[in-house]
């Protein structure tokens, strides 16, 4: 008699809970979460990113710290044994979700679970919650929701893929990538994802000297003597010690949004961001800020800057609500 096997959808929100706290203010539309799964048969979970199709134990990715708890749901029974459910897979690795075919918006895990689910319940229809599958459709046709899908340097799948190869977190219950008869597939293990434009950051040689250089206005003395706050917070050989403000912060978002065009300008005020989240004081300031002086309201006004430069000022904030969670 077949053995009946329980299929399970892993469902990860990704953007760790900024799309549901902002993705109607940024988008004009509520939604809850941008959604990366995996597939469950069999005791594995099936996970498609940029090296391709892998498996591993059920939310290995989640207990590695590579993404949130997921949500589980329940899609029925499958009558596939696993020697057809490995046919499959391994035909599939080498056409459609080849790793070199991975795109984090047009052709990513959700896009593999809708195909492998139809597989194993031998369904015509989509079994994927439509608001999953419709997501990137409705996101990318607007430089925020783009903005808001890639804000991340890699997605979770991907991470724990590249992860695997180079640590030995995966040992015990390791994430196995299923091989592929191209010959090239095996070299996609270390495709890079999106990086961030932000690099490692040395205190020591922050300029914040150069911002008044970057601005296309003349700062007037009050500006001059907070970005001095600013800069001897930073230097070894500082002549005092300054608290900063509410209004320290807000010139430094308000030059990089409105007088300052130069991307490199904008770059060093994003570290300088970074860096002043390490301080509690300073995030507790940035939490306090509300109404059209707020960071997502702010982030409106960086649409006609880089692409780059908006994800990197999101990707700061997401870091700021996790220091306060």
């Amino acid at each position: 008699m077949t053995d009946f096997t329980s299929v399970k959808l892993y469902i990860y929100d990704i953007s760790h809970g900024l799309a549901a706290a902002y993705g109607s203010a940024l988008l004009g539309k509520q939604i809850d979460g941008v959604w990366h799964t995996g597939v469950g048969v069999y005791g594995r979970e099936y996970l498609f990113g940029s090296s391709g199709v892998s498996y591993t134990s059920p939310e290995e990715i989640h207990r590695q710290g590579l993404a949130p708890k997921p949500k589980v749901r329940d899609l029925g029974h499958t009558k596939k044994s696993l020697s057809e459910i490995q046919a499959w897979i391994t035909e599939k690795s080498s056409t459609s979700f080849r790793g070199l075919r991975y795109e984090l918006l047009d052709w990513n895990c959700n896009n593999f679970s809708d195909e492998f689910t139809k597989f194993l319940l031998d369904s015509t229809t989509s079994l994927i919650p439509e608001e999953i599958l419709d997501l990137p459709r409705f996101v990318k046709t607007t430089p925020l929701g783009r903005m808001l899908l890639s804000f991340m340097n890699k997605d979770p799948i991907s991470a724990a893929q590249q992860q695997q190869g180079f640590n030995n977190n995966f040992a015990e219950s390791s994430m196995h990538t299923m091989s592929s008869t191209a010959n090239n597939n095996t070299k996609l293990d270390k495709t890079p994802a999106r990086k961030s434009i932000l690099p490692v950051i040395d205190k020591l040689k922050l300029r914040v000297s150069v911002i008044e250089q970057k601005c296309n206005r003349t700062l007037n003395a009050i500006e001059k003597e907070q970005l001095n706050d600013i800069d001897q917070l930073f230097r070894p050989d500082a002549t005092y010690s300054p608290m900063l403000t509410r209004e320290h912060l807000m010139l430094l978002i308000s030059l990089m949004i409105n007088s300052i065009q130069d991307q490199s300008g904008q770059q060093i005020i994003l570290e300088i961001l970074q860096l002043l989240s390490e301080y509690e004081y300073v995030i507790k300031i940035i939490s306090e800020i509300k109404g059209q002086e707020s960071p997502i309201e702010l982030l409106k006004g960086l649409n006609e800057q880089p692409e780059q430069i908006q994800i990197e000022f999101l990707r700061w904030r997401r870091l700021q609500m996790d220091e306060q969670c």
